[in-house]
């Protein structure tokens, strides 16, 4: 079971679930591919937590259907990178997040 806490890379792993953080200015950045994988290799699923949605709303001002899309979007780049990793037909079955 693999166990650790990685600060730099806002995550999670303690070998039932993972928690991976995506800032919702910046996106899905490369720490959380490599969390992601990691965690698909250790055939651990992901929870994706979207972080700093305040800064959206109070600095970007979007409106409601901005951020939705914004949503969206980061939900389908974690996606992405699932599909890249994981294998369907694997023990895991389909793994993918939504909203």
């Amino acid at each position: 079971m693999a166990q650790f806490r990685c600060k730099e890379l806002d995550c999670y792993l303690d070998g039932l679930f993972i928690t991976t953080q995506v800032n919702v200015l910046s996106g899905v950045c490369v720490q959380t591919e490599t969390v992601l994988r990691q965690a698909i290799a250790e055939r651990i699923k992901p929870v994706l937590f979207m972080n700093k949605m305040d800064r959206a709303l109070l600095e970007l001002q979007l409106e409601s259907e901005e951020l939705y899309q914004t949503f969206q979007r980061i939900v389908e780049n974690v996606n992405v990178i699932i599909a890249t990793y994981s294998d369907d037909s694997g023990p895991m079955g389909e793994v993918r997040v939504s909203m």
